[in-house]
């Protein structure tokens, strides 16, 4: 069995139990990730799987240092083993970046490689995104790896944003199917738009008030879903404040959370949340390490 100890430290490093993982599969992931992270070339040759893009460019330690400080400040990680590259390959028209999966031991064991485009070495993508929080941003889903909490996963990632606009509307798409969604919508529009003044024919007007009350309908939907997440996101780091005191151990709990237990949490009172926590550690991987790193002294 693992100890308190190892399980406390695995957590500084980003090592965080998925909601289903057990002891086993947890440490075979953190011995893979390391492994990947160390010799990338020499794991995908042992797993007999392609490397999802080009791995020759790797990003050194110290070109991080800022993202590690940013994840410690904001979620108690540091984030110690990554796979990190640079590399153009495989990446949509519209990304800076991207965190491959690679499913390992039967499909049981997820570990993130993560992909930087070769322009942000030198320079902001776009003018806009720096190295540094695209770097945070994905490192984020890295750490998250072994979750799968569709609903609050875009607003821890864009937690690391230093923009306050993208750290607040960030999290309006969830998915690389919604972007193709929105710019098919959009690219419908202006097409329908061309035509009808090219054409002056009436049948373009009506299909361009047709994709653009869709386009309008796609974001109105998107504000109210984020809205109601982050509501609900925003009372369960109140319950947890109440129990702590401070809003970075709160933080750091709602990340170790799932959706249902954010949403869940979100209802109950504090005390509930504590017995909830207390009840739960021994059949939980992940709630053991929630406990005792957070719970554990509360009332010490």
């Amino acid at each position: 069995m693992i100890s308190d100890e190892e399980l406390l430290r695995l957590n500084k490093e980003g090592f965080i139990p998925g909601p289903i993982e057990d002891e086993e599969i947890f440490l075979k992931r953190v011995d893979l990730s390391k492994k990947l992270a160390k010799t990338p070339k020499s794991f995908f040759e042992s797993e007999k799987q392609v490397e999802p893009f080009d791995l020759d460019s790797k990003i050194l330690k110290p070109r991080w240092n800022w993202t590690r400080a940013q994840l410690l400040n904001l979620f108690d990680v540091t984030c110690s083993d990554l796979a990190l590259f640079y590399s153009d390959k495989n990446l949509h028209f519209f990304q800076a970046a991207a965190t491959w999966i690679v499913e390992v031991k039967n499909k049981k064991i997820k570990i993130p490689v993560l992909q930087f485009r070769k322009i942000l070495r030198h320079k902001p993508y776009l003018f806009i995104y720096t190295l540094d929080e695209i770097l945070a941003h994905e490192a984020v889903h890295s750490i998250r790896v072994a979750f799968d909490e569709p609903k609050t996963e875009e607003i821890f990632s864009y937690m690391t944003a230093t923009n306050i606009f993208r750290k607040v509307l960030g999290p309006i798409i969830r998915s690389e199917k919604e972007v193709f969604l929105f710019f098919s919508l959009m690219g419908g529009y202006f097409i329908s738009q061309i035509s009808w003044l090219l054409s002056n024919f009436n049948f373009f007007s009506y299909v361009s008030m047709l994709f653009g009350f869709f386009v309008l309908s796609l974001i109105t939907f998107g504000l109210i879903r984020l809205f109601l997440v982050r509501r609900k996101l925003k009372k369960t780091s109140k319950k947890l404040f109440k129990i702590f005191k401070c809003k970075k151990k709160s933080r750091a709990v709602l990340f170790r959370l799932t959706d249902k237990e954010i949403f869940k949490f979100s209802k109950m009172k504090k005390n509930e949340i504590e017995d909830y926590i207390f009840e739960a550690k021994g059949k939980s991987l992940r709630l053991r390490l929630i406990y005792l790193s957070y719970f554990k002294n509360i009332n010490m």
